[in-house]
């Protein structure tokens, strides 16, 4: 049946999205589908860049530092991007 063989190829290459499971001033906890080179903007929704991390990721789960950042319990904005995917992530750093 090749209904059935195209639906399970296609579903071959669906990735997982990326997640962040933990973020604070000084370290950031991101899950990436693919290992790969990964750009990582973290900005205020006033549009303040607060850090930019350039990356070599594994898949799966990645502790990132983030050298303290100046600010806590306020929402930003995380932008992830690498291996073809860009997707912005809102979270509250603790």
């Amino acid at each position: 049946d090749t209904t059935s063989e195209s639906s399970i190829l296609s579903n071959k290459n669906l990735v997982a999205p990326f997640q962040v499971s933990q973020i604070s001033a000084k370290s950031m906890d991101l899950s990436v589908p693919v290992a790969g080179n990964y750009s990582i903007e973290i900005s205020t929704y006033s549009g303040r860049i607060l850090k930019t991390v350039e990356t070599k990721l594994n898949v799966g789960n990645n502790v990132i530092a983030l050298d303290g950042l100046a600010i806590s319990n306020q929402m930003v904005a995380i932008k992830i991007s690498g291996n073809s995917q860009v997707e912005t992530i809102q979270a509250i750093i603790k």
